[in-house]
């Protein structure tokens, strides 16, 4: 009879890796944003998803870990 035991995953790099890129991408928003027809309101959007997407890199390399 076999046995299966929980092992260490990996969900915690992937979501880093996921959110981390999310963050890059809407750091290209917000610079984008500056040259579009409404800079500051894209450039606010972007600040924001980057701020989100970064607190969520850093919480699923703590609940993962």
């Amino acid at each position: 009879m076999s046995t299966q035991s929980a092992g260490p995953t990996d969900k915690g790099t992937g979501y880093a890796i996921l959110f981390g890129v999310l963050a890059t991408i809407s750091a290209a928003v917000m610079y984008v944003g500056a040259t579009s027809l409404a800079p500051q309101l894209v450039g606010a959007f972007g600040f924001a998803a980057v701020l989100v997407f970064g607190a969520l890199v850093v919480l699923s390399i703590q609940i993962y870990d």
